[in-house]
């Protein structure tokens, strides 16, 4: 059995995992965890940042979001990294999305709910109805 193969059974095993559990909550293990989180977020924002608001151009990222182009499709939340996504599933995941502005988000949340409201008049505060 090669080394690769025996690591990989031994994780598996309780004591790998007893070990490895203690490791995540020791000094070393925090701290390695918190850079691999911000490096995460500094490398996604940064990617907000390039990308910028799909409909405004707004390029401040913390004005900016991850919309998924079709929600059925989503596997992880990149809005709500942790540090702990392999970068391969996040790569794949920036392919489903847009950058959008929270204002903008706003907008469109909005727009969906005129469209869905029984009086659209209303919903819009018309004056003619107002008067």
């Amino acid at each position: 059995m090669d080394r690769k193969a025996y690591l990989r059974e031994y994780n598996k095993s309780e004591k790998g995992k007893a070990r490895y559990k203690k490791w995540e909550q020791s000094e070393t293990g925090k701290t390695y965890r918190k850079r691999q989180y911000e490096r995460q977020r500094a490398i996604l924002d940064f990617y907000k940042h390039i990308r910028g608001c799909k409909y405004c151009r707004e390029n401040c990222p913390g004005a900016l979001t991850f919309e998924y182009r079709n929600p059925e499709e989503k596997t992880l939340d990149l809005n709500q990294v942790n540090g702990c996504y392999k970068w391969g599933d996040v790569l794949q995941e920036l392919s489903k999305v847009e950058v959008i502005c929270l204002n903008c988000r706003e907008r469109q949340i909005w727009q969906q709910k005129i469209k869905q409201a029984p009086w659209p008049a209303l919903a819009l505060g018309s004056p003619e109805i107002a008067s």
